[in-house]
């Protein structure tokens, strides 16, 4: 038959000292009550009945099963729980069939094997197995702990060994570089000391072409066959037709500069490829070259390109200055005053970001803007400006230099619109003679 739900009751008393429900309030109720309260209501777990007692009700219980209260409630959660609930189900049909069967399920539990009373998840299951055979899964738990070092280990070997591998590979791809690089230098020095000993023939009076052999005619001679000689060394070429190139710009020679500059940028996109400094350097040579021909509007796209290069890149100091100092010069020759401000506080912004360094371009700057401030008819602010460049300029070129004189140029027209007669006169007399001997140089 049925086990007696009488047997539930008295397990659970053993393990909490409590009945399921609190005698004194069944006494107090009316005997319907107390059927209905059987019959309808069920009763807390062991656990809960545990968690909710009184601190010195839970230490006097655990005291007397020889147990912490924290422990105690701990063993009650999971398998008793569930036995002596199963064993005091309000549903006859639902209890343990026998009291033998309540006996067997204790039994379970004691040895650590699956319980009837607990619904069997396979996580429970395997609970079980693992407390049933502890040195067994033990010892499996070394050997996969082993397994697992071991292959962590070689795992980490290998690693390093790759590791190396790579360290190894770029300090070669690195030396190679550098050897490149060496070989290339070699060459760019070797082509160089060759145009300088040229250089250095032409000039001696017992030379064939004798001592009237001018600057121009050494480029002409020195570039006629610079194709040719240079053709299996792009990166050589491009830096001398560089050189080459801006030598043409500073003589005023417009027409041979271009082609060695134009040159110099396409071999350098090829080489560097669109993005690298080099070409950068190229594109405000271009710039400069659209410049000196009129061509205002030309030269503004590559020298901002060649800006835009060097942001990306993170380039600070002269290189930006250098270009900003062109293109105040392009959109000032456009008539576009206020970016010519915009320019020049970004190139001093630059510039103060370099202490201790002062940039000969910024003067140029100073003047340029200097001009333009002139032709607002702002004498006052233009010769602030024109005196600042001139004296960055002495400083810096030196006195016969020919931004010094332009410098001058600027300063004197100022004094002039001041209606400073006397101090323009002196400047403007200045900068003619400096400027005549500059003009004299480049016929």
């Amino acid at each position: 038959s049925k086990s007696d739900g009488r047997l539930g009751v008295l397990l659970y008393e053993l393990l909490t000292g409590q009945t399921p429900f609190d005698a004194k309030k069944l006494m107090q109720a009316g005997l319907d009550e107390i059927r209905r309260t059987i019959r309808e209501q069920e009763p807390a777990r062991p656990s809960t009945c545990l968690s909710t007692m009184l601190g010195a009700d839970l230490t006097a219980i655990a005291k007397r099963r020889k147990a912490e209260p924290p422990k105690l409630i701990h063993l009650m959660r999971g398998d008793l729980d569930w036995i002596v609930m199963k064993a005091l189900e309000k549903d006859r049909t639902r209890r343990y069939e026998t009291a033998n069967g309540l006996a067997m399920d204790i039994q379970r539990h004691l040895s650590n094997e699956p319980v009837v009373a607990r619904p069997p998840s396979t996580g429970y299951r395997f609970q079980k197995l693992v407390r049933r055979n502890k040195l067994a899964f033990a010892a499996g738990a070394a050997v996969a702990t082993a397994l697992v070092l071991g292959m962590v280990g070689s795992a980490w070997e290998a690693a390093r060994a790759k590791r190396a591998e790579r360290e190894q590979t770029r300090l070669r791809q690195q030396a190679e570089a550098s050897q490149r690089k060496s070989q290339t230098e070699a060459a760019k020095a070797t082509a160089i000391s060759g145009f300088l000993q040229q250089l250095l023939n032409s000039a001696n009076p017992d030379a064939l072409k004798g001592s009237e052999y001018t600057v121009r005619q050494l480029l002409d001679a020195f570039s006629a066959g610079l194709g040719a000689q240079l053709a299996d060394q792009p990166e050589v070429e491009a830096t001398v037709r560089a050189t080459i190139g801006n030598a043409y710009r500073r003589l005023g020679v417009i027409d041979k500069a271009a082609p060695h500059l134009e040159r110099a940028l396409a071999l350098r996109r090829r080489i560097y490829g669109a993005q690298a400094e080099p070409v950068a350097e190229s594109l405000v040579d271009y710039a400069w070259v659209c410049f000196e021909q009129g061509q205002f509007e030309k030269g503004e796209p590559p020298v901002r390109e060649a800006l835009d290069i060097y942001r990306q890149r993170g380039t600070a100091g002269r290189p930006v200055i250098s270009a900003l100092w062109v293109l105040q010069k392009l959109v000032s020759a456009q008539g576009r005053f206020t970016e010519v401000d915009a320019v020049t506080q970004e190139s001093s912004t630059i510039a103060g970001k370099s202490p201790g360094i002062e940039f000969p371009e910024m003067a140029s700057m100073l003047h340029g803007l200097a001009e333009v401030k002139i032709k607002q008819a702002k004498y006052d602010e233009g010769a602030t400006l024109a005196s600042k460049s001139v004296a960055m300029h002495r400083r810096l070129r030196g006195a016969e230099h020919p931004e010094t004189a332009w410098a001058l140029l600027s300063l004197g027209v100022a004094l002039r619109g001041q209606q400073k007669l006397a101090e323009a006169e002196a400047c403007l007399a200045g900068s003619a003679d400096d400027l005549s001997q500059v003009l004299f140089f480049r016929a």
